[in-house]
C-alpha cells in the first residue's frame, strides 16, 4: 500500500441461515441454505428428492417442517434458545516488507510442520514439504505472484529463485494429492498449490458452518427460563485477547472487539450479568439504567430507518433536571442517513446540512460514508475531500465524491455522483447508478442496498453557553426531484 493510503474491508453476518425459509415453509430455499452450509450434502444429493428427504438428516424432520401446528413447527424450547450473543474481532498492524516476510515465513513453517506431523498427509505433499528452504521460497513466490508481496526495486523477483523454479517444475508434472476425500492434481501454478495447502492445513474453517471449525472459548453459560418452566443453557463466548494479535512490529497493532446481540433478550441478559439489572431485569438503582430513554432511542432508530433522510447526533446523557447533555470538549459524531425512494439507480444525490451556531465550524472533520454495499473510507482529519472511486467493473460507473464546508454560511455539502465511464457525464440510467435496488427483493440484505449514510464529527464552540440547544437538520436532493428535509 502506498504511503498515506488507506484500505478497508466489509463483511456480512447471517444468523441462522435457513430459519426464514423454515418459517415460510420454503423447502427449495431451505435446501439451498443447507447445501451451502454442508457441501457434502449437496455432493451426496441428500435432499434432492424433495421435502421427505429431510428425514435423511433426522427422523421426523420432514413432518416437523410440514406441520401447521406452531408448537410443532418451532417448539417453545427452540424459540427460547434462538437469541444468542457473539463477538467480532478486527486487528490491523502496519508492517514493513521485512516484517511481512518474517510473518509469512512463520506461517509457511506452521503449515509445513502440520503437514510433516500428519501421518495421513499425501506422500507427495510430505516430500515437497521436506525441503524447508524450497518450501519457504515457494510460499513467498506465491505471495509475490498474487501481488501481495512486491519485489524490491533492484532485486530479481522471488519467483525467479532457482528453488522456486524447481518447485514449480515439480508441480508441473501433475502430482495427484488427496486429503479427506478432496483430491488435487498439481500443475505449473504455485499460487494454486499453496492455496490448496492453506485450505487443508491453515484455514480454521473449510466453509460456512464447518463443524470442525476452531471455536472460541466459553466465558460463562447463561441460563434462560420461560413462564412455562422451559429451560435452556446458552454459552457466551470469551472476548479475544488483544495480546494474541500483537505482532511486535515497529508500528502499533490496532484492535477492536465488540459484542453482537442476536435477539432482544441477550442484551438484557448481558446487562444483568454486569450488574446493571437484577435477576428479574429491573434496574439495580434509579440511576443504573434509564429504560424509557433506551426504548425511545430504539423507536427513533426504527423511525429513522424508514425515513428518506434523517440525522442522528451524539449519545446524550440525561441530567438531574431531565435535560439531555453532551460533553463540551469532545468531537461529537453525527450521521446523516438516507434512502433511495425509487426502484431505479440514482445518478446524483446532494446532501446539505447546516451546522448549528453553537458548534465550532473549524473543528468539523469528515467521516466515512456508505452507499448500499459500497463503503468509502475518507482520509482522516479532513474538512473537505474530492476524489473518484472506480467501480466500472462491478457497478458500471465511477463514484465521484465531493465534500466541503462553507464557513461563511455554515453549510456542509456532500455531492455524490455516478459518472458514466464512457461519457464522463452523470448517469441517467435505470439499471445503473447509486443505491440501485436488488433485482430480487427477497435476497438477504436487499433493503440495505437502497440505504446509505455520510458522517462527520464536530466540537462544541468554546463560546457556547451551558444548556445551549443544538439543532441539526439535513436536506437531500435526489437527481432532479424536490428536496426532502430531516429535522
Amino acid at each position: 500500500m502506498a504511503a498515506g493510503g488507506f484500505v478497508g474491508a466489509t463483511f456480512n453476518v447471517q444468523t441462522y441461515p435457513g430459519l426464514k425459509e423454515w418459517l415460510n415453509y420454503d423447502f427449495e430455499g431451505l435446501r439451498d441454505k443447507l447445501y451451502a452450509l454442508r457441501p457434502e450434502w449437496k455432493t451426496q444429493g441428500l435432499l434432492d428428492g424433495g421435502v421427505q428427504d429431510l428425514d435423511n438428516i433426522s427422523s421426523g424432520l420432514a413432518q416437523k417442517f410440514l406441520s401447521k401446528d406452531p408448537e410443532t413447527h418451532v417448539t417453545k424450547l427452540e424459540w427460547l434458545a434462538i437469541p444468542f450473543r457473539f463477538n467480532v474481532v478486527g486487528t490491523a498492524t502496519p508492517i514493513t516488507r521485512d516484517e511481512f516476510i518474517l510473518d509469512q515465513s512463520q506461517h509457511a513453517n506452521k503449515l509445513r510442520d502440520a503437514i510433516l506431523a500428519d501421518a495421513q498427509a499425501p506422500s507427495g505433499l510430505s516430500t515437497l514439504a521436506a525441503d524447508e528452504e524450497q518450501w519457504l521460497a515457494g510460499w513467498l513466490g506465491a505471495l509475490e505472484s498474487a501481488g501481495l508481496l512486491r519485489p524490491l526495486d533492484e532485486a530479481p523477483p522471488i519467483r525467479e529463485n532457482p528453488k522456486v523454479v524447481s518447485l514449480n517444475a515439480t508441480l508441473a508434472t501433475g502430482i495427484l494429492l488427496a486429503k479427506a476425500g478432496d483430491s488435487y492434481r498439481t500443475q505449473a501454478d504455485i499460487l494454486g498449490f499453496f492455496a490448496k495447502v492453506q485450505q487443508w492445513y491453515g484455514d480454521t474453517a473449510k466453509y460456512a458452518g464447518d463443524p470442525d471449525a476452531v471455536k472460541a472459548g466459553i466465558d460463562y453459560v447463561e441460563t434462560r427460563e420461560d413462564s412455562e418452566g422451559n429451560i435452556v443453557e446458552i454459552p457466551v463466548p470469551k472476548l479475544a485477547d488483544p495480546q494474541a494479535f500483537d505482532m511486535n512490529a515497529e508500528q502499533d497493532t490496532h484492535f477492536i472487539n465488540f459484542n453482537i446481540f442476536a435477539g432482544g433478550s441477550t442484551e438484557f441478559e448481558y446487562l444483568r450479568h454486569i450488574g446493571v439489572l437484577d435477576e428479574k431485569f429491573n434496574p439495580v438503582s434509579a440511576q443504573a439504567l434509564n429504560l424509557s430513554q433506551y426504548l425511545q432511542q430504539s423507536a427513533q432508530q426504527s423511525a429513522d430507518a424508514n425515513a428518506l433522510v434523517s440525522v442522528r447526533g451524539p449519545q446524550a446523557v440525561t441530567g438531574s433536571d431531565g435535560n439531555s447533555y453532551v460533553p463540551a470538549d469532545v468531537a461529537l459524531p453525527y450521521t446523516v442517513s438516507f434512502t433511495n425512494p425509487s426502484e431505479a439507480g440514482i445518478g446524483q444525490l446532494r446532501l446539505v446540512s447546516e451546522i448549528d451556531a453553537d458548534l465550532d465550524i473549524r473543528s468539523l472533520r469528515l467521516g466515512d460514508l456508505k452507499l448500499g454495499d459500497i463503503n468509502i473510507h475518507l482520509p482522516v482529519d479532513r474538512a473537505n475531500f474530492q476524489g473518484d472511486f472506480d467501480f466500472t467493473g462491478s457497478k458500471g460507473f465511477i463514484l465521484r465524491v465531493s465534500v466541503g464546508i462553507d464557513a461563511s454560511t455554515r453549510i456542509a455539502t456532500w455531492l455524490l455522483q455516478a459518472i458514466d465511464p464512457d461519457t464522463g457525464e452523470v448517469l441517467q440510467d435505470n439499471v445503473r447508478g447509486l443505491l440501485l435496488p436488488a433485482a430480487d427483493a427477497n435476497v438477504a440484505n436487499a433493503g440495505q442496498l437502497k440505504k446509505g449514510f455520510v458522517s462527520y464529527t464536530v466540537r462544541a464552540s468554546d463560546t457556547a453557553p451551558s444548556k445551549a440547544e443544538i439543532i441539526s437538520s439535513a436536506r437531500i436532493f435526489v437527481d432532479a426531484a424536490p428536496p426532502s428535509i430531516a429535522p
